[in-house]
């Protein structure tokens, strides 16, 4: 029995696509799982590797943020949703490469994009 094969976009893309799909802009590690069995057969199957994919680019790029899930929430975790200084990359539906260099970019822009984003946050508690 063959593994269905991978959709043919990186973690950040797929992670990415999730997020986008939601009217809030945000979704907790659960969420993003679901999204992507119901939209990808991949994601299906009894290979459950592509977990630990997931949570490893959340936790590693700078383009996605981890929010927090509020009082009062049921359930535990956190929400995640993409980095305003990183939405241009994903603008109209383009998940491009980042480009060379966009590190260093990223984190001069990092204090202005916490302040940007702290807004935001504000709301969801």
């Amino acid at each position: 029995l063959r593994r269905q094969e991978k959709p043919p976009y990186s973690y950040i893309a797929l992670i990415v696509m999730a997020i986008q799909s939601s009217p809030s802009k945000r979704l907790t590690l659960n969420e993003i799982y679901q999204y992507l069995q119901g939209r990808f057969q991949f994601f299906r199957g009894q290979y459950q590797g592509w977990k630990n994919s997931v949570r490893h680019n959340l936790s590693l790029n700078d383009c996605f943020i981890k929010l927090p899930k509020g009082l009062g929430r049921p359930g535990k975790g956190h929400y995640w949703t993409v980095d305003p200084a990183s939405q241009y990359m994903f603008e109209e539906g383009s998940f491009r490469r980042r480009p060379r260099g966009f590190r260093r970019r990223y984190q001069a822009l990092k204090p202005y994009a916490q302040f940007y984003h702290s807004g935001a946050v504000n709301n969801f508690l």
